[in-house]
């Protein structure tokens, strides 16, 4: 047994097995679970690991944090996506993990509440919400843990990784279930080396990997109805468990990347039984969630996603001026990201005459185009350069309305209010970019015949936000866009929307197609 304990010091799957338990105070045991020893063995600096709901992952990564802290004195940011799921993880998994542990729980020092854990050993683990910018300040550690990252605040990471840069040696742990494809957990994994867990068909021989990350092989192709039960997607036999146990990981990804990345989908944990997954796919309102969580591969709705074939360009290049009256819309990034389309409707479409990517964010090129353009209405982002904005509403009385998307109730079909006398227009995100997605789609909206690298960039802005189901602070189910890379000329696009709309007298209520 001595011998076993010092060989747990270096060898964190070997630590798990002796000292680490469940919330429920169970000792861990992979006989049923083998997919997870690589998990628990592996040492290297970058994990991610994109996982269906309910299959271990949050065991396996608070036991890494902990055999840091124990045995390497090592301290530890253990990150969720809200303070209010921070407090409820650490009172009712974390603290049950340590207090049920003889081991762990005699290495608890002076410091123990919901926020910080601080281990006789010298090492602490501060666990915080990603929402709050103030939770990652003057916190240092050599350990992160990013745990539902898809949920979490993807602008904060940049912070909370800053806090390792003191650290020498360094480990971050990113897991989620998926949410949209190429975000958060997916883009993550598909950055890494991508292991799947390979298995050999009793019946047939075919080795295969069941719902893998690429959709090679769909996961309905690996699965019967009828019977219900998870299926060999060669020749359809039933899968049996001990197949599924005697598989191994294999990387389908750059084996000498960076991040190792691995993939735990629904025929994996033996809780996931064919039958449970029929009753819930039953029981599903939206089919990406139960894709999300019960599969464990990203999804979106049948409207989810822009089609990058979708749009529709006329016979004019980019436009230097205009003499009619014209509405813009203008969002602000690393450049500035300025559309311009006419004011009048030709039938029921929308003629736009100019997509601009304003590099170095010369404001006074937006100025001259207020005038060369004789821009009647102008719809700006006003984040995050407030004063800039507020430059173009002095310099141009009436013509110009600062947005956000702070609109967070909303009434019947109203997505916007405007307000002319204090030059602001609230926006709500996710019905406005639904709507502008919809006039996309009907082609109601006509662009200019653009250069290739400006097209090129165009496009993949305008086609880069997914839409997909989210769970919000009070548990509820909500529609919401999520950038998957630079998506500027689609806020640009959507605000050039609200200004025609505005220009045409519509100040509250969602505007005609």
């Amino acid at each position: 047994m001595r011998r076993a304990e010092e060989a747990a010091k270096t060898n964190s799957f070997g630590w798990a097995r002796l000292h680490m338990r469940d919330e429920r105070g169970h000792p861990l045991h992979f006989d049923s679970r083998p997919y997870l020893q690589q998990l628990y063995e592996d040492t290297s600096p970058y994990i991610v690991l994109m996982s269906r709901a309910q299959a271990g992952k949050t065991v396996w990564a608070c036991s890494k944090v902990f055999w840091h802290a124990a045995e390497q004195q090592r301290s530890a940011i253990y990150t969720m996506p809200t303070q209010t799921d921070i407090y409820e993880f650490s009172k009712t998994r974390a603290k049950p993990m340590i207090q049920t542990s003889p081991y762990l729980g005699g290495l608890i020092a002076d410091v123990d509440n919901a926020s910080v854990k601080r281990f006789e050993t010298g090492a602490t683990i501060y666990f915080r919400g990603t929402h709050a910018e103030k939770q990652a300040l003057q916190v240092p550690a050599s350990i992160l843990v990013y745990d539902e990252l898809d949920r979490s605040n993807q602008e904060h990471r940049e912070i909370y990784e800053d806090r390792l840069l003191a650290a020498g040696e360094t480990n971050q742990y990113l897991l989620s279930t998926p949410t949209v494809p190429s975000y958060g957990i997916h883009a993550e994994y598909e950055a890494s080396t991508q292991y799947e867990w390979v298995w050999v068909c009793g019946e047939c021989g075919r080795e295969q990997v069941w719902a893998p990350s690429d959709r090679s092989v769909t996961w309905e192709q690996g699965f019967d109805f009828d019977r219900p039960a998870f299926a060999c997607s060669a020749c359809g036999a039933s899968v049996e468990r001990e197949w599924i146990l005697g598989g191994r990981w294999q990387a389908f990804g750059d084996p000498d990347a960076f991040s190792r990345g691995y993939h735990i989908t629904a025929i994996m944990p033996p809780e996931s039984t064919a039958v449970d997954l029929v009753a819930r796919l039953s029981r599903a309102t939206y089919m990406e969630r139960f894709v999300q969580g019960h599969i464990g591969l990203p999804s979106t709705s049948a409207q989810g996603e822009i089609p990058a074939d979708i749009f529709k360009y006329g016979e004019w290049g980019n436009k230097p001026n205009s003499e009619a009256e014209t509405v813009a819309g203008l969002d602000v990034g690393k450049e500035l990201n300025l559309m311009i389309a006419e004011k009048d409707l030709d039938g029921e479409k929308r003629k736009v005459i100019s997509v601009q990517h304003i590099q170095a964010r010369q404001w006074s090129q937006v100025h001259s185009a207020m005038e060369t353009y004789n821009i009647r209405m102008l719809v700006a982002d006003m984040l995050p350069e407030t004063s800039k904005v507020q430059d173009l509403v002095a310099a141009f009385p009436g013509r110009v309305l600062m947005a956000d998307y702070s609109l967070s109730k909303v009434e019947g079909d109203e997505a916007w209010v405007a307000d002319e006398n204090k030059a602001r227009v609230r926006i709500a995100r996710t019905p406005a970019l639904d709507h502008t997605r919809d006039r996309l789609l009907m082609g109601r909206d006509i662009f200019p015949d653009m250069p290739p690298e400006l097209k090129g960039s165009f496009v993949a802005q305008m086609t880069a936000a997914k839409r997909g189901m989210t769970t919000n602070s009070k548990g509820q189910d909500v529609a919401e866009w999520v950038e998957t890379g630079p998506d500027h000329d689609r806020h640009s696009h959507l605000y050039m929307t609200v200004a025609a709309a505005v220009a045409q007298g519509e100040f509250t209520k969602i505007w005609a197609y």
